[in-house]
């Protein structure tokens, strides 16, 4: 770790769901686990302070960052492919013990919920597929050659992002 002068961090974020997810004593995504463990790492040497700022307020920080998301967001996705184990859908939970009911999606109720199903299966996503992407049903492949934006469009109003973030 790089010496500071400073012993406090601050970190700074419009997530409130972020924050929520650390606040909580059980952890359902293994990237909530991973950003605890570094946070904790950090304070061992360090007083960490996690802030939330509100979100498009002309805070130059948090605007900076909005601009960078936008950025990524409207480039073409070029892999590797997302690690989707960083996520609370339901076949991941199963996989790290972390949940032993129904595997069926909870969006169509068919098929185990996965991040492929989820993409390229769930039928309550057909039309927004249909929408977005201008067919009902997608390969794994065809998902790169669409920039990042159209992921977020086809779960935007679902319960997706709750699970995956």
């Amino acid at each position: 770790m790089r010496a500071y002068r400073d012993n406090r961090i601050n970190i700074l974020t419009d997530s409130q769901a972020a924050l929520k997810g650390l606040r909580n004593h059980k952890v359902t995504s293994r990237l909530l686990w991973e950003c605890w463990k570094e946070l904790s790492d950090l304070a061992r040497h360090k007083r960490v302070v996690l802030l939330w700022v509100p979100g498009h307020s002309g805070i130059k920080g948090n605007e900076k960052a909005d601009e960078l998301v936008r950025k990524g967001l409207s480039a073409s996705y070029i892999g590797p492919e997302p690690a989707v184990e960083h996520c609370a859908l339901k076949a991941h939970l199963i996989r790290m013990g972390l949940y032993n009911g129904d595997p069926n999606c909870r969006l169509c109720g068919r098929g185990a919920e996965s991040a492929y199903h989820i993409l390229c299966e769930c039928e309550a996503l057909d039309h927004r597929r249909q929408t977005v992407y201008g067919r009902p049903s997608m390969s794994p492949a065809e998902y790169s050659a669409h920039p990042a934006a159209g992921l977020y469009r086809l779960v935007q109003g679902s319960r997706v992002l709750e699970w995956v973030l």
